[in-house]
């Protein structure tokens, strides 16, 4: 059994508890910042499915209390964390299907997406339609799945060096991708692991699909990044 904050004193009381998932023995028995969580037939999921829980998963379960202290789910949100982020100029953007590429990443703006004008305009009533090809922008994004979707999307004054944080999904020395984009590296390029400098060859052993990868330097009209620094982090 998993362990709870509520007891039977609290049965029929109406919960709203977001966190991450802390344990986990099924989809049907789970528990998020440490309070039992069960789901049911009848419990509804939105932005995921009852196989995508799962240790560490952030959620937002909505429910009642039942007469062992366990809380039962009426509804469960799976609230995806940025786990990209893009400085760099917007290559091209498309009002039809909203969506922007900046550094060969395509991503879509949504009505959920946080847009802010931090550049001289300063435009108080800011959206994509406001975005042209050559802004520089400061994009923070997560995939659902299908698509990489904006979480925020800022406008700035151009800045002399483009950056990219992610996931790496591919490893082609002297290259390295994040998501669609590339970065490419060179004898320029200083290379670091966990704040530890080391050169190219033992940096390229190291770096493996999956890492969080973090790299600064220029990028080309084609969207692909020259690296003066490229760092792999925990």
């Amino acid at each position: 059994e998993l362990g709870s904050t509520f007891s039977a004193e609290d049965e029929d009381t109406e919960v709203e508890l977001e966190g991450l998932v802390t344990s986990f023995v099924s989809a049907e028995d789970f528990s998020v910042n440490g309070v039992a969580v069960s789901t049911t037939p009848a419990t509804e999921f939105e932005g995921g499915a009852p196989a995508d829980i799962a240790l560490n998963v952030r959620v937002e379960v909505e429910g009642v209390i039942n007469a062992d202290g366990v809380l039962v789910a009426d509804e469960i949100d799976f609230e995806l964390e940025s786990n990209l982020e893009v400085q760099g100029l917007v290559e091209t953007k498309s009002d039809l299907v909203s969506e922007i590429t900046v550094l060969g990443i395509r991503m879509t703006v949504t009505s959920e997406t946080q847009l802010i004008d931090e550049s001289d305009t300063q435009l108080r009533f800011f959206s994509l339609s406001d975005i042209q090809p050559g802004d520089f922008t400061i994009v923070k994004a997560f995939s659902d799945g299908t698509s990489v979707v904006a979480d925020l999307l800022k406008r700035t004054n151009p800045e002399d060096k483009s950056k990219l944080q992610g996931l790496v999904s591919a490893v082609v020395a002297p290259s390295i991708f994040v998501g669609e984009a590339e970065i490419v590296t060179s004898a320029q390029t200083d290379f670091e692991v966990n704040d530890t400098p080391v050169n190219s060859d033992d940096f390229f052993i190291t770096v493996m699909v999956g890492d969080t990868l973090s790299a600064q330097g220029s990028s080309t009209t084609s969207g692909v990044l020259t690296a003066d620094e490229v760092e792999l982090e925990d």
